[in-house]
């Protein structure tokens, strides 16, 4: 948090990829610590991950790489009444009633690290996932044919944030998208 405030950054979400379960129970802990002191310093807590496409990985930690079962979306439901929960998942790797019952009880679903198909996303979004995490990557991509995740996160109202460094999105396609999602991407 420090170190964000001598950039100007004054609140933050800090975020935790693919680990353990003990570490996720950990990490939200953690989080929900500082949130109480410091409520206008951090805005929740991301989890992004375990629950993710092997085949969308990246630097994710295969190991650690499963669907969300009842256990674990019994925590974030319980855990998100004390804390804003975000949580980065692939929805075509999770059953939609987590999903679901996830976003009725207000966490945060994003789509992410999905190879999903246009309409596994549409169905998640349908669902209540609200956004989704660093279009285009680690996500099945726009094509003619077949418009994957992208073209759902662009032909939906959801949310959805973008790296913006020149080398993970082409400063191109951050106008394109711009222009589309306007004041719903971040």
């Amino acid at each position: 948090h420090k170190t964000c405030l001598r950039f100007g950054c004054t609140s933050f979400v800090p975020t935790l990829i693919t680990a353990s379960e003990a570490e996720i129970h950990k990490a939200v802990d953690v989080a929900l610590s500082f949130y109480r002191k410091y409520p206008y310093a951090i805005l929740g807590v991301h989890i992004e991950g375990p629950f993710i496409s092997p085949k969308r990985r990246g630097t994710h930690n295969p190991n650690y790489i499963m669907p969300i079962d009842e256990k674990m979306t019994a925590f974030f439901c319980e855990k998100v009444k004390e804390i804003p929960i975000f949580l980065t998942l692939a929805p075509e790797e999770n059953d939609i009633k987590y999903i679901r019952r996830l976003a009725q009880a207000g966490v945060h679903v994003s789509l992410g690290h999905t190879n999903g198909t246009y309409e596994q996303a549409a169905e998640g979004i349908a669902n209540g996932v609200s956004m989704a995490t660093h279009l285009f990557n680690a996500m099945s991509p726009f094509e003619s044919r077949e418009p994957g995740v992208v073209g759902a996160v662009l032909n939906t109202p959801i949310y959805t944030g973008i790296i913006v460094d020149g080398m993970h999105s082409s400063f191109n396609s951050v106008n394109l998208v711009k222009k589309i999602k306007q004041d719903r991407l971040y």
